[in-house]
């Protein structure tokens, strides 16, 4: 009579203990760290300029009105928390908060969000102005929006997927340590299609929210859970899986 039950209460402790190996998740807030822009004058063919700081961070597109026109393309940074031993990330969002004026246009006009590929701010060149969604150059590709996406005032949230969330996850060791001090997003837009005149379509952007410095309002959430490793749970499947048929063959035996 108390074999049973032993074998039962010891098949009930392994699932247990399965359970406590089980995703523990839980989310990382990264702090903003290190933003600018990259300007080019692509009417007089200047070359093209990193100003790092430049409180033009706070909007993509073009910034003149007349003459040369200013192309931006802002790239925010978050400086890389540690995410402890043993974890694993699971999810990675970006987000940033638009501007009360979030569209500084009448037309419709295609924004890319970059994960760069970068581990220090003095790498972006002029490469880094590839920005159509076919050849990101520098960057991999997070997501796309345009102005029908966005709206005055809005917080957008974008899931890094496939190749972002690889290239985000890459970045760590297995002891949770990130292999780079901080990671940047890069905000442009498809084709270069934005202004390329000084006519009707002259000073094309979106705006983003700041703090009055250009240090735009964003956000970097990291979900990590506890990874288990493959061989524990075979081993907990396993000895779980003898302990029912230890307690079917008591039964039928009884």
């Amino acid at each position: 009579m108390k074999r049973p039950f032993l074998v039962k209460a010891a098949v009930m402790a392994l699932v247990a203990a399965y359970f406590s190996l089980g995703p523990d998740a839980h989310a990382i807030l990264a702090t903003p760290s290190s933003w600018g822009v990259i300007q080019g004058d692509f009417q007089s063919g200047n070359p093209n300029t990193w100003l790092s700081g430049n409180n033009n961070a706070d909007r993509s597109g073009a910034g003149g009105v007349s003459g040369d026109q200013r192309v931006n393309q802002p790239v925010w940074g978050f400086a890389l928390p540690s995410i402890g031993a043993g974890m694993q990330i699971d999810a990675v969002d970006f987000g940033f908060t638009m501007f009360s004026t979030a569209v500084n246009s009448g037309a419709t006009h295609t924004a890319v969000i970059s994960l760069m590929n970068h581990d220090d701010i003095g790498d972006f060149n002029g490469a880094d102005y590839v920005t159509s969604v076919s050849s990101l150059g520098n960057g991999t590709l997070v997501a796309t929006f345009d102005n029908t996406d966005v709206a005055n005032n809005s917080v957008e949230s974008f899931s890094l997927a496939g190749a972002a969330l690889t290239q985000f996850q890459s970045l760590y060791d297995a002891s949770g340590n990130p292999s780079q001090t901080d990671v940047w997003f890069r905000i442009s837009y498809d084709n270069f299609i934005w202004d390329w005149g000084t006519g009707g379509n002259a000073n094309d952007r979106y705006q983003f929210l700041d703090d009055g410095s250009g240090n735009v309002t964003r956000t970097l959430e990291i979900t990590t859970s506890v990874a288990v490793p493959e061989a524990s749970l075979f081993m907990v499947w396993g000895l779980a899986t003898v302990g029912v048929v230890a307690l079917r063959r008591r039964r039928r035996t009884a």
